[in-house]
């Protein structure tokens, strides 16, 4: 069970593990701005959330509340209206109101430039490896297919 909370200037998620009600729940700090859009994975083992501003998912591990990975979407607010991830949790897609949908890969989570350099996170972040215009307009869901390698829009 997914829980939002609103505390000054951070979101919070609380994680319940309804299998497992011994087990406590956990306080996932999301983003600074307001969450528009979250996300999980078919094992329920990550978490990618979506801001506001839509310039950044961050992925979580629900079983321990750590940032696994920070995908950035552009450096434009957008604002996002899908999140996916496939059933292999090896890629992510979404879909924002600049009419655009991204695929990123959730397996490569090195950072592009060495961590030895203070950089600003802009540059740090993953970006996406596909991006492709909506021809419908930009308000549309999207999803993987079938096959690994496609995505559906709607």
């Amino acid at each position: 069970m997914l829980e939002m909370q609103h505390t000054s200037h951070v979101h919070l998620y609380t994680i319940v593990d309804l299998a497992n009600t011994e087990r406590a729940s956990l306080e996932v700090i999301a983003h600074e701005a307001a969450i528009a859009c979250v996300a999980l994975n078919f094992q329920g083992t990550r978490l990618a959330t979506a801001s506001e501003k839509g310039t950044l998912i961050r992925i979580l591990d629900t079983g321990n509340d750590k940032k696994v990975g920070e995908l950035r979407r552009g450096s434009n607010h957008a604002n996002i209206y899908c999140i996916n991830i496939n059933h292999q949790s090896t890629r992510l897609v979404v879909s924002s109101d600049h009419g655009t949908i991204h695929v990123f890969n959730l397996e490569d989570n090195k950072p592009k430039v060495s961590s030895l350099l203070i950089v600003p996170k802009y540059f740090s972040s993953q970006w996406s490896f596909v991006k492709f215009s909506i021809p419908q307009g930009p308000a549309c869901i999207c999803a993987f297919g079938s096959d690994p390698n496609s995505v559906i829009s709607m």
